[in-house]
């Protein structure tokens, strides 16, 4: 016994003995960080390059019973020699870095939606050395520096996935599940070792993550990128974004490729973009790179889904102002199409919203036509209005490499409103009329003719029409004489009526082939170049019917444009670059444009960073303003001819710094837009009114520009159930121009001081709650000229010398919303309810005036009538309390 234990007490020590000290596991990690996990490990110094160790990854399982051993080990597949100096690891480079490990394969994949088999386009695809995004059927490839990686992948709304993947196999396909927790539909700018399109002022939103915020009818894709700082929420009669001290026509919308010109829905109640078969919009505020261009302020990008190729799915909605469906239908397995469709119920249901809203917006349109109507204008018959919109995409995949889209898209909206005013010695009637549609429509080949090379040709047009007409009729219930002093001027007789009305008429249409080829040099950087050919044509007529004459004035300009582009994109560990260069040419004008582009981003550490963008851009579509105080969708479109229209050219410049530690980010970006070629031609429609002679009007188209400065601040929390985030900018907006009828310098109509949006959304259970609270300091208004009177003894109402130099109330609301949900066995369903301004505050959209003749009481008879005039303000108020409901059903 004694031998045995003696035996066994042996073998134990000498196991003992032989056991490894040191045990350590590095599965492909950062060399740097494998360094510092060895220091906490076993409390070893080193002393090293960083910048030099960061560019390598360490895979090995060490087991060692000595220092030495272990330094052997973990050297031994990098470039490096240590020396052991007192109680230092000094790490030394070779003097030849050893060639990496390679593979010719590819690793080719597509990323799913688990539930609905729905292709993700644009989820983002990490692998150890690149980070991308997938393309429009959601398909991805990488090239392998080794024999196996690690491939991440993760997607708005969905859970993120990992897997390790082999390079042999030819295509792997990654399904992502819905997430259960609340995220916010704000993407952060896209971390290190990305290539994108912008390095700031980008946002990304994925509808399935807007549909629990407050809102009048379906949730909003644009209303809910009017909640970020830079960007202006507060008023709801658009949709159309105001970025930054420009306004909507100064942005690029486009879909699928092709150019939405005209936001708004029911006078900007809700927009075109059905949020059902939206699958992705990009959000460039500014400095967005040489691929996008023909505007001067910002940029969305968005894109329709791809149908479900496993099966069908759909679904249909109903709320207080429309309704809603979308189908997906797969045709086999390489053929599917989407279709969606919304549309007014304006007589289905008795709708307060339709009438409340009408009643104050449109009351502004006649007064524009006649300032001196009743500002309490009732309403004599039930408006009339309409809109529907339809989308469609064909999605054909012939082979894995090549992806053909078609897509079209319908929208029009329609009106029709009377009013009447009857005072005691007259009657006025008022038939007011619009109409307006988009159309477009792409078809897009998409080729990856390897891992490197894609190349996409895309056909697009797209058309916007707008018709608008006021007609008016005067009806005298007895005689009636204007004039001032012993001057008459003019003789009305009992039953005598007058007839008056103004049609408009405005069309444009574009048609664009162009030709993209992305090319990756290497795991870290992207070359895009392309080419682009347009053709534009703009029409307009107004016709001006007094009694049964009738007079008709047209003007119609086209013009091509020739587009040639480069950008190049560099994202490696702590740094990234966007540089590109955009050079049109504009037919009408024989003019050549040059748009340089410039970004540049540092991550101090992994979780702050500090960039900045310069850039020019260009833009060769004007839309004039008919109502230049306060009507956002009395306009027209016109080409710039170089004289009252010219070139619209703008510089951006943008520093920025942001900071992301768990749920918390934080982002702050400081900007200066300068605008030139800007017009304010549309005062002279009000030159009766505003004291400039007749004889002046020629000399009254002034161009100047505009400069536009702020700082945009972001800040948001998020955890499984809370989302929340705040928003603030302050800003300026400044025209200048060299007019003498207009101040050198004055506040645009667009300026706002500040402005805060605060944004919550929380889940519990089954249920979502969400609310926003907007507050936004007064914008600018014209106050009345104070007793002046034209050669033609018309009141001055307006004083132009004084341009936009005081303030409308602030602007606040707090809107709420609750959803509940439950998935049965084959359909989903959501119900809910939303109230819009809560607490029923009166905001007004703008302020006009009107003068309204006060006569004498002791004239009557035959003599000049005798008074004077009064100015009234005019305010055009938005709404107030309004409740909304709605029900969706998706199998």
């Amino acid at each position: 016994m004694r031998r045995i234990l003696l035996t066994y007490f042996t073998l134990a020590c000498l196991s003992a003995a032989g056991q490894s000290r040191y045990q350590i596991n590095f599965q492909d990690q950062r060399a740097d960080l494998a360094v510092k996990e060895l220091e906490a490990r076993f409390n070893l110094k080193f002393s090293y390059d960083p910048s030099y160790l960061e560019e390598y990854r360490v895979t090995s399982n060490i087991s060692a019973r000595t220092e030495d051993q272990l330094l052997r080990a973990f050297v031994s597949q990098l470039p490096l020699r240590f020396k052991i100096a007192s109680d230092v690891i000094l790490l030394i480079p070779s003097k030849k870095k050893q060639p990496r490990k390679t593979t010719s394969r590819k690793v080719r994949g597509k990323v799913y939606d688990r539930k609905t088999g729905q292709p993700l386009a644009l989820a983002n695809v990490q692998s150890q050395e690149l980070r991308t995004k997938s393309d429009q059927s959601g398909g991805f490839s990488v090239r392998p520096q080794r024999d196996s990686i690690q491939i991440t992948v993760s997607y708005l709304g969905y859970e993120p996935s990992s897997m390790w993947v082999k390079t042999d196999l030819d295509q792997v396909s990654i399904q992502l599940t819905p997430t259960n927790e609340l995220k916010p539909f704000i993407l952060n700018p896209e971390s290190k070792g990305s290539t994108q399109k912008s390095l700031v002022s980008h946002f990304s939103i994925n509808p399935k993550q807007i549909s629990s915020l407050p809102a009048l009818g379906q949730p909003d894709v644009f209303k809910s990128l009017q909640l970020l700082p830079g960007l202006n929420a507060t008023d709801e009669s658009t949709t159309g974004l105001i970025v930054r001290g420009s306004g909507p026509e100064q942005n690029l919308v486009m879909l699928d490729g092709y150019t939405i010109y005209h936001m708004d829905h029911f006078f900007g109640l809700f927009s075109t973009f059905n949020p059902n078969i939206i699958n992705h919009v990009d959000l460039y505020k500014g400095a967005f790179s040489a691929e996008y261009g023909r505007r001067t302020s910002a940029v969305v990008d968005a894109t329709t889904r791809n149908s479900n190729l496993e099966k069908v799915t759909g679904g249909v909605g109903l709320n207080a102002t429309s309704f809603d469906g979308f189908i997906e239908v797969p045709i086999g397995k390489k053929l599917g199409i989407v279709l969606g469709a919304r549309s007014s119920h304006n007589g289905l249901l008795s709708n307060d919203i339709y009438n409340q809203f009408l009643e104050n917006h449109r009351r502004d349109i006649v007064q524009a036509q006649e300032p001196d109507i009743n500002s309490d204008l009732r309403t004599e018959v039930e408006p009339n209005f309409n809109f529907f919109d339809t989308n469609a995409k064909i999605r054909f995949t012939p082979n894995r490499n090549t992806t053909i889209d078609l897509s079209l898209f319908i929208s029009e909206d329609s009106y029709r409103g009377a009013f009447e005013e009857e005072e005691d010695l007259v009657g006025r009637e008022y038939l007011d009329k619009a109409f307006w549609a988009n159309n477009g429509a792409s078809l897009r080949w998409e080729s990856h003719w390897n891992d490197k090379h894609t190349s996409t040709f895309t056909l697009s047009g797209s058309s916007y029409e707008s018709t608008s007409s006021i007609f008016q009729q005067w009806t005298f219930f007895s005689d009636i004489i204007f004039g001032f002093g012993s001057e008459i001027d003019t003789i009305f007789r009992e039953g005598e009526r007058e007839v008056f009305g103004v049609d408009k008429q405005n069309t444009i249409e574009d048609i664009t082939l162009a030709y993209k080829s992305e090319v990756n040099i290497s795991p870290f950087s992207r070359l895009t170049v392309g080419t682009e050919i347009s053709n534009f044509e703009t029409q307009l007529s107004i016709g001006i019917t007094e009694d049964e004459e009738a007079i008709t004035d047209s003007v119609g300009l086209e013009s091509g444009l020739f587009t040639v582009f480069g950008n190049y994109q560099y994202a490696r560990e702590k740094w990234q670059l966007n540089a590109g260069l955009r050079v049109n040419n504009y037919e009408i004008l024989s003019r050549s444009d040059l748009e340089p582009r410039l970004g540049l981003r540092y991550f101090i550490t992994d979780e702050l960073s500090i960039g900045g963008s310069w850039s020019r851009h260009s833009q060769f579509l004007h839309r004039v303003t008919l109502s230049p105080f306060g009507n956002s969708d009395q306009y027209y479109w016109t080409l710039a001819e170089g004289e009252d229209y010219p070139v619209l050219e703008s510089a951006h410049l943008i520093a920025g710094i942001k900071w992301q530690k768990g749920p918390l980010t934080f982002d702050i970006e400081a900007y200066r837009k300068r605008t030139e070629g800007i017009t304010e031609s549309e005062f002279t429609l009000f030159s009766e009114f505003n004291g400039i002679d007749q004889d002046e009007i020629s000399d009254f188209n002034p161009v100047g520009d505009n400069v536009a400065r702020g700082i945009d601040i972001f800040a948001r929390y998020k955890s499984p159930q809370l989302s929340t985030w705040i928003g603030y900018t302050i800003a300026s907006s400044i025209n200048r121009f060299d007019n003498s009828h207009l101040p050198e310098s004055y506040y645009s109509a667009l300026d706002q001081r500040h402005e805060i949006n605060q944004v919550n959304l929380y889940r519990l259970g089954n249920w979502e709650f969400g609310s926003t609270f907007i507050f936004g300091s007064g914008r600018p208004y014209t106050p009345p000229g104070e007793d002046g009177f034209t050669d033609d003894e018309d009141p001055v109402l307006y004083d132009l010398s004084r341009l936009n130099s005081q303030r409308l109330p602030v602007y606040h609301r707090l809107d709420l919303s609750v959803k509940y949900q439950h998935d049965f066995n084959w359909v989903k369903i959501e119900a809910g309810m939303t109230m819009f301004n809560v607490y029923d505050h009166t905001n007004i959209k703008s302020r006009r005036f009107t003068a309204r003749f006060e006569s004498d009481d002791e004239n009557s008879g035959d003599e000049a009538q005798q008074g004077s005039f009064q100015t009234i303000p005019l305010d055009i108020e938005l709404l107030g309390r309004t409740p909304n409901f709605f029900l969706n059903l998706r199998f």
